[in-house]
């Protein structure tokens, strides 16, 4: 039997990543990185009548970078509460920043043969490109070991050759009470 299909993956993830602990501010901390793929996916004609030339190929490219930031601050006090007197209390305060920015395309490769030579050129459709840019901010905030509570927000824009554009926003509250 004759190969049916054939697929080659190479796969970046990430291609290149970089931290930075910021001097200025204990506890910045930023991430960059950035990741690469493309896939090529071939189908073949097979039978006992068939070449085995390629009928369909079709090929898938995608990039991406994400900034990721985090900044954590640390406290703690002593406050006098009646009835129980002097109480340590320990809070954390996190703030996070999330953007990233991904970009995916795929093209059909239509097989032409041509008659005179023999030879096999391939007609290039853009059939998918699509970008999203994402930015996402969050906070948590542990008053003490028993109360924490946080929020977090999404933009999200996306653009597509075929569909045209969509917006996403969200923005999450949340507050988590232990007895």
């Amino acid at each position: 039997g004759q190969k049916r299909s054939d697929i080659h993956t190479i796969d970046y993830s990430p291609l290149i990543s970089a931290a930075f602990d910021w001097k200025f501010a204990q506890g910045l901390r930023t991430t960059v990185s950035y990741s690469k793929s493309v896939s090529d996916r071939q189908q073949f004609r097979d039978g006992a009548n068939q070449d085995g030339s390629v009928t369909t190929r079709t090929k898938d490219y995608s990039n991406g970078i994400v900034i990721k930031t985090t900044y954590s601050f640390r406290g703690g006090s002593n406050v006098w509460l009646p009835l129980f007197g002097r109480v340590k209390i320990q809070s954390n305060l996190t703030l996070d920043l999330d953007i990233s920015n991904r970009t995916t395309r795929t093209e059909n490769h239509a097989p032409v043969k041509n008659v005179e030579t023999n030879e096999i050129t391939f007609n290039i459709s853009e059939t998918s490109n699509r970008s999203e840019l994402t930015i996402q901010p969050s906070a948590t905030y542990n008053f003490s070991t028993n109360i924490k509570g946080g929020m977090r927000a999404r933009w999200t824009d996306s653009k597509d050759i075929k569909s045209g554009g969509r917006h996403v926003r969200e923005l999450e509250t949340w507050v988590e009470i232990r007895f």
